[in-house]
């Protein structure tokens, strides 16, 4: 802002030199008829600054150009304008980019909080064990901070090959109660989900030969899907972890489970 002052006072100072040669040059066009009567007539090609004002600087193209340029008030004006407008288009920048600076300190902020909580809080992760051909599957908490879990539940079922998983997770259609599972998970504790009868323990049930070798002859399949809500201990989100496993039998009725069925079985957030 101050070298738009300085350019005002720059401005004004022309407009007072203009002004004060426009008063000389009045006077000087006074004198000029009392000097009328004078018996010797000036030769044509003769200097006269002081008795001929109008062959002076002022009255040619560039001299006409600087005085209506800066002239009082019209082209003051003009030029106060000008500079009004670039003071506010100068400051309208200046907002901006403070703005944006203020804008990109708050995102920089806002990633170092979610790396912090990323970092430091719980974190229920499925942990499989096998019991013989069958698989035992708990949560357990990988993270830093204690969990609270609001709700940890899955089902194994079996299908017929070819036939998909609902689109939807039937468990988003359960109602939920507040205050209806609570409990409290520390770092590396693990947790048994209820199963499909609302009993603690999720299993993969595969110790019948018979459905070991549907599944190895690709007749039926066996998933084992469910959901695990929880507070991280760290921010006031509700984490969530959605888990699906898929049987699998070799030839020998060696049994696996890995992860498989659709996209919105298997998140975590």
């Amino acid at each position: 802002m101050l070298k738009y002052l300085v350019i005002l006072f720059v401005i004004i100072g022309a407009a007072f030199m203009i002004a004060r040669h426009d008063e000389y040059a009045a006077l000087e066009s006074a004198e000029l008829p009392a000097q009328s009567d004078s018996s010797t007539a000036p030769l044509a090609n003769e200097k006269q600054p002081k008795n001929n004002p109008s062959h002076t600087y002022w009255d040619t193209p560039s001299g006409r150009i600087f005085r209506n340029a800066f002239k009082w008030p019209e082209g003051t004006t003009v030029w106060a304008i000008i500079l009004t407008l670039l003071a506010i288009a100068e400051q309208t920048s200046a907002t901006r980019k403070a703005a944006e600076a203020t804008q990109a300190s708050a995102e920089a902020t806002s990633r170092q909080v979610a790396l912090y909580e990323n970092a430091e809080r719980a974190r229920m992760t499925m942990d499989i064990s096998e019991m013989g051909r069958s698989f035992k599957i708990n949560a357990q908490n990988t993270g830093r901070a204690i969990a609270k879990i609001l709700y940890a539940r899955g089902v194994s079922v079996v299908l017929p090959y070819g036939e998909s998983l609902p689109a939807e997770p039937p468990y988003f259609k359960e109602e939920k109660r507040e205050g209806e599972f609570i409990e409290w998970i520390a770092f590396g504790k693990q947790i048994e989900l209820f199963n499909g009868d609302w009993e603690y323990g999720l299993l993969a049930d595969l110790s019948d030969i018979g459905l070991c070798e549907d599944i190895r002859d690709k007749k039926r399949i066996l998933w084992a899907y469910g959901r695990i809500c929880y507070e991280d201990g760290i921010s006031p989100n509700v984490r969530e972890t959605r888990f699906c496993y898929e049987a699998s039998v070799t030839p020998n009725l060696e049994t696996c489970l890995a992860m498989g069925g659709p996209p919105i079985y298997r998140i975590e957030t």
